[in-house]
């Protein structure tokens, strides 16, 4: 068959020379190039997968527990010590125009939220350490009220209802 004239510009096909092996790169996903092509640092972390994440793991944990000590570790509502139960709650809600203009750019949850509250030094403005039954009742029920948690109707003889 006769060359096209886009092959004849470009000095014809490929060769047919046998044993020809293809030595471009193939564009795949970094975990299924084969190792020989990844680049060093590519290389380390195919290595070392875990190593990066436990690192991140342990300084997120390390902040989340600066954060709960710098509010005094302890749920202002109930008294739950419990460091795996207690959080970070907005006072006014995490959408309230407050904390735009206070707090521009905080993330309203996450670790990014606690590396931001670090940054900032822990600011008592806007923040309380709640459990996260307290959190929860008084976010969804209370309109960010403490008469709404459980625990404050049960100590009044309201009941749960």
């Amino acid at each position: 068959m006769p060359a096209s004239s886009v092959e004849r510009k470009r000095g014809g096909t490929r060769p047919a020379v046998r044993g020809y092996v293809d030595t471009t790169p193939q564009q795949l996903p970094s975990d299924k190039k084969p190792f020989h092509l990844l680049s060093p640092r590519g290389q380390w972390h195919r290595v070392n997968r875990a190593h990066p994440r436990a690192i991140s793991d342990a300084q997120n944990k390390l902040v989340r527990r600066e954060a709960i000590e710098a509010y005094r570790a302890r749920c202002i509502c109930c008294g739950e010590t419990e460091r795996e139960f207690l959080t970070i709650d907005h006072s006014k809600g995490a959408k309230h125009e407050m904390y735009g203009r206070l707090y521009p750019g905080l993330p309203r949850t996450g670790f990014q939220f606690y590396w931001r509250l670090q940054k900032l030094g822990f600011p008592r403005r806007g923040f309380r350490l709640l459990c996260w039954n307290c959190n929860n009742a008084i976010g969804r029920y209370g309109n960010h009220r403490f008469e709404s948690c459980p625990h404050k109707r049960k100590a009044a003889g309201d009941g749960l209802g």
